[in-house]
């Protein structure tokens, strides 16, 4: 049984936050994506002030996990342009598999359901196939017709939306 906490991500987290997800880009990503394009990324997509933004912004949720006080994964959804979206989910590499992300994609969805949404969706880079399975054990279902370029998307239906 897990002993990890998930909570409302606070600005007191983003140092947390900053190091989970460099440490699950540069896991995830080192055969996609370029090393230069990887720290890039990193830097803009989870630099002190967006994340920031985020965490205060009505119109989503950031989740994080923790495990004995240190931060080891975070999930973060909201209002999309046409629906609710999964924006980010990542743990810590040495977090990979032990359902952890379950848990927060969990709590999650609960927020979803509590605005009222049916479904959501999300976008996975077409080789990442370990971010595929984790999507696909969740009972996403791709829906290639939504895809925008080597971005394959994903959606799952919720059950007691309104």
């Amino acid at each position: 049984m897990l002993d990890v906490e998930i909570t409302v991500a606070a600005e007191e987290d983003i140092p947390g936050i900053q190091l989970a997800a460099a440490e699950s880009w540069r896991a995830a990503y080192a055969g996609i994506f370029s090393p230069d394009f990887i720290e890039a990324f990193i830097g803009r997509a989870y630099s002190t002030e967006s994340l920031r933004r985020v965490i205060h912004s009505a119109r989503s949720i950031f989740v994080v996990a923790r495990d004995e006080g240190e931060l080891i994964g975070f999930s973060h959804a909201g209002f999309g342009p046409r629906n609710a979206e999964l924006y980010r989910i990542y743990l810590r590499p040495a977090w990979w598999g032990s359902g952890v992300g379950d848990l927060l994609l969990r709590r999650t969805e609960e927020w979803l359901r509590e605005e009222g949404y049916q479904g959501y969706g999300c976008f996975v880079h077409g080789r990442n196939i370990a971010g595929q399975r984790f999507y696909e054990k969740h009972l996403f279902r791709r829906l290639p017709e939504y895809n925008q370029g080597d971005e394959f998307y994903f959606w799952k239906d919720l059950d007691g939306g309104t």
